[in-house]
Order: C-alpha cells, then sequence, then structure tokens
C-alpha cells in the first residue's frame, strides 16, 4: 500500500478560540494518538486543509511529522461540518511492523458478469470490506470477480479469497447482485402463462 508523507504542526494548547483562528488560515485541528516506543501517546496538532482533503477518499499509511518526529499511521476518523461539508477535524492512529493493521479497504471488481450479458443489472451493494493484515502485506485494494454471477445471484464477503489477510466484515453481507429488471421478469410471466396456457 502507498505511504503518503505529510507534516503538521503540533499545537500545545487546546481551545476552540485557537481552532477558529488556525480556519482562518486555512488549517483544521487533528488529533495523533497511540503507542510510539512502548508508551501510550497522544499529540494535538495543527494541518493544512488542503492536505487533510487530499485525504478524503485516500486509503494509505500516512508518515505524519510533528517537530523532529515521524510517525507511521493511518486515518482513523475524520469529522465534517454538517451543512458545508468541509472536514473539520482528523485523526490519525500510531501503527507499527509488529502488529496486524484494520483498515477498510476499497473493492475492485473484475470480469464481465454473466447475469449482466444476459440483460441483468449489477447493483454494488459495498464499496468497502474491512480487513486485518501485517502492515507489509495490506493491499490496495480487495479484488472481487464477479464473472460467474449470475441472474437474481449475489456474491458475498465470504466468497472474497485473498492472501495474507483477513476478512472483518459480516461474511453473510452481499458485496454485488445482478438484479433482473422489470421488463425481464415481466416478459418471463408471460412466456410462463403461455406455456401453462
Amino acid at each position: 500500500m502507498k505511504i503518503i508523507p505529510i507534516k503538521a504542526i503540533e499545537r500545545d494548547i487546546v481551545s476552540n478560540k485557537r481552532n477558529k483562528s488556525a480556519k482562518r488560515q486555512g488549517f483544521i485541528p487533528g488529533v495523533l494518538y497511540g503507542k510510539s516506543k512502548g508508551a501510550s501517546i497522544s499529540k494535538h496538532f495543527y494541518l493544512e486543509i488542503n492536505t487533510a482533503n487530499a485525504l478524503r477518499y485516500q486509503t494509505c499509511f500516512v508518515d505524519l511529522t510533528l517537530g523532529k518526529e515521524t510517525f507511521k499511521t493511518i486515518v482513523q476518523g475524520k469529522q465534517y461540518h454538517p451543512v458545508s461539508d468541509d472536514m473539520i477535524h482528523i485523526d490519525f492512529f500510531i501503527i507499527s511492523k509488529e502488529k496486524d493493521v484494520k483498515m477498510d479497504i476499497p473493492i475492485a471488481f473484475e470480469g464481465k458478469s454473466a447475469g449482466v450479458l444476459q440483460g441483468g443489472l449489477l447493483v454494488k451493494k459495498m464499496r468497502k470490506v474491512k480487513v486485518k493484515a501485517p502492515m507489509d502485506k495490506m493491499p490496495d485494494f480487495v479484488t472481487v470477480d464477479i464473472s460467474t454471477l449470475g441472474l437474481g445471484q449475489s456474491i458475498r464477503v465470504k466468497h472474497i479469497n485473498m492472501e495474507n489477510i483477513e476478512i472483518l466484515s459480516q461474511h453473510g453481507t452481499p458485496i454485488a447482485t445482478v438484479e433482473i429488471p422489470r421488463s425481464m421478469r415481466s416478459s418471463q410471466t408471460k412466456e410462463s402463462s403461455k406455456e401453462n396456457a
């Protein structure tokens, strides 16, 4: 998985007044937490809003630099303004090569569904799946082959088969379904009625 280097400004005083002032200057507040060198830490910082927005849709590791220290991290949480949808806060969690990492990984669909080729409609139920894996084995995406998916069929989390990762999402959850269009159902019903007449 790709690693993005980011620099932030550590803040020693936490206050709403300072947060509002930082926002006017193009920064948002954030928190780094986790374990570093065997000790639990929590550091507050300001991050440029443009840098934060670049992480909005990214799934990646982040090398976060605060002062003279750089931490291996993942984005653990984001908060958005309820009206403007602007990012207003971001959290990072420290990770290490010694422990498995839990992340929401994007799903990449491959193949052409047999059901779609017959006129069905592919409905994607999930965009990401939660996985656990060693840091050096974490994939950029989880591949799901839909080529054998027929009309009215679904592929579920339990059908994902990838080495070196553990799937944490509910195994019975559908990832994608090939729905039968109403026009096809009506046609099938009419044909069935003719055969039974």
